[in-house]
């Protein structure tokens, strides 16, 4: 009958372990988040640089070629870190409160800490696949604004070396 009595100092340290896991989760929610921010931004720059791009009689075909090619990965890139993602919680079901609530204390404590750190694995590694997405995409985007610049300036080096040789 006296390990049915809660240890005070275990409790404590599963309390704290717990809200340590529920602020590792927190954080992991607000990280994907802000990916689906940035994605979503750019998106929208890929969007306007195709549309500021394409009337342009200044800017040769390859160049606005490049532009588009660049800016259109760079959507389908983002469009990629944007899709649905399961994340997991450790609530998703009311099972898992309620097959635990006839345990003790610390032991209920200890099996949802247990939920809490599976959960937190699972969504960083999904975060991590769609950070790696929305960099890709970045990557693209940078590249359409730097074809810009650096396109028109292709033709008259070539020229340049095609006469040296």
């Amino acid at each position: 009958m006296a390990d049915d009595k809660p240890n005070p100092d275990k409790l404590d340290s599963v309390l704290i372990g717990l809200e340590e896991a529920r602020r590792q989760f927190d954080q992991e929610d607000d990280r994907a988040t802000k990916i689906e921010t940035k994605a979503t931004a750019l998106i929208t720059i890929d969007a306007v640089l195709i549309s500021f791009i394409l009337p342009l009689d200044i800017v040769g075909v390859i160049t606005k070629s490049a532009v588009v090619l660049f800016a259109f990965v760079s959507i389908i890139q983002a469009l990629r870190a944007l899709t649905v993602h399961e994340y997991k919680q450790p609530t998703e079901s009311p099972r898992n409160i309620s097959g635990y609530i006839s345990r003790s204390e610390n032991e209920f404590g200890l099996r949802f800490l247990e939920l809490y750190i599976g959960c937190i694995e699972h969504n960083i590694r999904t975060n991590e696949a769609r950070l790696g997405k929305y960099r890709c995409a970045a990557g693209f985007c940078i590249s359409a604004i730097l074809s810009i610049g650096v396109m028109p300036l292709l033709p008259p080096a070539i020229s340049l070396l095609a006469e040296k040789i």
